[in-house]
């Protein structure tokens, strides 16, 4: 049970100032509390969690297998996300900030966005993803076993 579970039943309190929150691999973690100050969340593999907040100051999201998240809410200062392998995750919101974006094997991913900061995008094994669009910033780009896109 991760330090969120553990608040959620009263066992623990958080501090609401902190940074950086690790609840990887807690299979029964559901929902994250708003944390005004948290820059960092590792949420890997938490396969129960439906939903993040809005966290105002995230720059780093690290949420991949998380196979009931459907949604990423926009923050403005989100930089780096990974969410490899989030089966129920259908778009990608407009995140002016983002500069990389990893989202291989999002098989029910339908499109991206022009996100223009984007250097880096990894999206191999996206099966619904349909188009990518015209990204200036890119550097560079992955998109093998993409089978519904077309060029």
């Amino acid at each position: 049970m991760c330090i969120v579970c553990r608040w959620n039943s009263g066992d623990v309190k958080i501090d609401l100032s902190i940074e950086i929150l690790n609840c990887s691999s807690c299979t029964s973690l559901t929902s994250i509390p708003v944390l005004p100050k948290l820059k960092e969340l590792n949420c890997y593999g938490c396969t129960s969690l439906t939903a993040i907040p809005v966290l105002p100051v995230l720059k780093d999201l690290y949420c991949s297998s998380c196979t009931s998240l459907t949604s990423i809410p926009v923050m403005a200062e989100l930089q780096y996300i990974k969410c490899n392998t989030c089966t129920s995750l259908i778009n990608i919101p407009l995140l002016p900030k983002l500069e990389y974006l990893s989202c291989s094997d999002c098989t029910n991913l339908t499109s991206i966005p022009v996100l223009p900061k984007l250097r880096e995008l990894h999206c191999g094994g996206c099966t619904a993803l349909t188009s990518i669009p015209v990204l200036l910033e890119l550097k560079i780009l992955y998109c093998v076993n993409c089978t519904s896109l077309i060029a």
